[in-house]
């Protein structure tokens, strides 16, 4: 009797150990997405200013000569 409820006891806390494991490597996954998504959309936008800024180059060399 005591056998079996250290048995079931040692279920539980396995299910529930898996559970915690499960939540917490979801959590990091869903932080590396985030910070992978931030970062691509910051290169992103530094692109545009580089592409934006270029073209201003160009056209002050453009007008200035």
């Amino acid at each position: 009797m005591v056998k079996d409820g250290i048995v079931c006891l040692v279920t539980v806390l396995d299910q529930s150990i898996g559970m915690i494991l499960k939540y917490i490597v979801k959590a990091i996954i869903q932080v590396v997405v985030s910070y992978a998504h931030g970062l691509l959309n910051k290169m992103e936008f530094g692109l545009q200013e580089d592409m934006i800024a270029r073209q201003d180059m160009f056209l002050i060399g453009k007008f200035s000569n």
